[in-house]
């Protein structure tokens, strides 16, 4: 491949002419250093190159990877937010997409530049002649599973007419905006009973971003103060030892990082041992009976000794065992355990399984001679777990209608739905009950023979 680069040196414009493998070129395309960067663009046909990067090349090739899915947010970097440049000169823009699906950028109404489905994908937009009409307020918007985020660029010339005084003053006055970019430790280590401790979030960003702290769980103690962009942790104890979010957001953009702040016990060993990170020990998979009980443990080795938590439907528990009782199907989940000392961090994940037992009838309905008239009972008894929900049909012989041979006749059930009660019944049929629960479905009939008082019966 044919790779021309653009790069800015000093104020200088200069470029760099080489042969690439596609798989450099790819690797190239993707690498680091965008602020001093304005043109990548790789080809392969006669002469693509000719120009330099003076105008895009129409047999450019668009880069593509492996498609692999995002796992958070896009965020987007670029080389420009405010540009002011001279009537009739050329432009390019970079917009680069991060952690993306699709990016697109756009002026007013329209799309100016579409490209195909990457993990990480520059577009160029190219402005051959600045005039009126080229300029204005152009957004570059990147897409995926998770959301989107949009970054704007204010796009102003300056008239063949103006003055360079003019112009200095224009360029300093034009308006732009800068995406929140949070500055932040990764992790914070607090002796215990520290009387105040205070972590700042500063951040960079135009307009001036709002800066807000969360956690997993969405909950506080007590003892922590939320103050702007600070936030202040009084007398510490070792349950606040936590994973806080600092979020910044403005209109160009949303940041977000984390602090890991672990909080020491401040009894000093008598001898100095070296400190190892946790070493979580757990059962992966635990299976539980339907309506039973059961501890899920999380032991953990390192020195000092790990803060342990437990992360299950959206709550954060602090303590190493964590108790499931009277086990539904809402149980069945994957529940993560997190030790965590100054030495590093680590997690394991659990699988709970819930199991249960098919039903069986142990008690069938009995087939039986009724005169019309008579009140008589069946009973169906059935075990499982859970336990069954038993429920009763009724086929008559005579098929009549489609509808007739499968209504119920009059009856009166038990609570638990047991025992029957036929009170009205003119046809002869099948009576049938079915034991049902998530795990299975059962059933069992009796005949039912209708016969009136004079009909004679010949038998032993």
């Amino acid at each position: 491949m044919c790779m021309t680069q653009e790069i800015n040196m000093g104020g200088e414009r200069r470029f760099k002419l080489s042969c690439h493998s596609k798989r450099q070129c790819n690797a190239i395309m993707g690498s680091s250093g965008l602020s001093f960067t304005f043109c990548m663009d790789c080809c392969d046909s006669n002469k693509c190159n000719n120009q330099l990067c003076s105008t895009a090349p129409t047999t450019t090739m668009l880069l593509t990877t492996t498609t692999i899915k995002p796992t958070q947010r896009p965020y987007i970097s670029t080389n420009h937010s405010s540009i002011t440049t001279r009537w009739g000169t050329k432009l390019k823009i970079f917009c680069y997409g991060h952690n993306v699906e699709q990016v697109k950028m756009q002026k007013r109404i329209g799309s100016l530049h579409l490209a195909g489905h990457m993990r990480t994908i520059a577009h160029n937009l190219h402005i051959y002649k600045m005039n009126s009409e080229t300029a204005g307020k152009y957004t570059c918007t990147a897409h995926n599973y998770f959301g989107s985020t949009s970054t704007e660029y204010i796009i102003q010339y300056i008239p063949p007419e103006t003055t360079t005084a003019s112009a200095t003053t224009l360029a300093t006055t034009t308006a732009f905006m800068i995406p929140p970019m949070i500055t932040l430790p990764q992790k914070l280590v607090i002796p215990e009973g520290k009387p105040s401790s205070v972590v700042a979030c500063q951040v960079q960003g135009f307009p001036t971003p709002t800066v807000t702290w969360d956690t997993f769980d969405h909950k506080f103690p007590s003892n922590v103060q939320i103050h702007g962009p600070f936030l202040i942790i009084h007398n510490a104890g070792v349950y606040d030892s936590n994973t806080y979010f600092c979020k910044a957001t403005n209109p160009a953009g949303t940041d977000i990082k984390f602090v890991h702040v672990i909080v020491n016990h401040t009894v000093k060993p008598t001898t100095l041992r070296p400190h190892i990170p946790p070493v979580i020990s757990s059962t992966q998979i635990v299976e539980v009976r339907y309506g039973s009980s059961v501890t899920l443990n999380c032991n953990a080795t390192g020195y000092p000794e790990p803060q342990i938590t437990w992360h299950a439907h959206h709550k954060t528990i602090h303590q190493k065992t964590l108790q499931i009782s009277n086990a539904t199907f809402d149980d069945n989940a994957l529940y993560l355990c997190i030790a965590i000392n100054d030495a590093g961090q680590t997690q394991a994940n659990t699988v709970v399984s819930v199991t249960g037992d098919a039903p069986q009838i142990t008690v069938p309905p009995s087939s039986a001679v009724k005169h019309s008239g008579e009140i008589q009972s069946f009973l169906c008894e059935a075990t499982g777990n859970p336990q069954p929900t038993i429920t009763w049909s009724y086929t008559s012989y005579l098929h009549t209608s489609s509808r007739d041979s499968h209504t119920m006749p009059s009856h009166v059930t038990s609570s638990d739905g047991g025992r029957i009660q036929l009170t009205h019944i003119h046809d002869s049929g099948i009576l049938k009950c079915t034991a049902t629960n998530p795990y299975g479905t059962v059933s069992a009939h009796a005949n039912i023979l209708m016969s009136n008082r004079n009909d004679l019966v010949v038998g032993r």
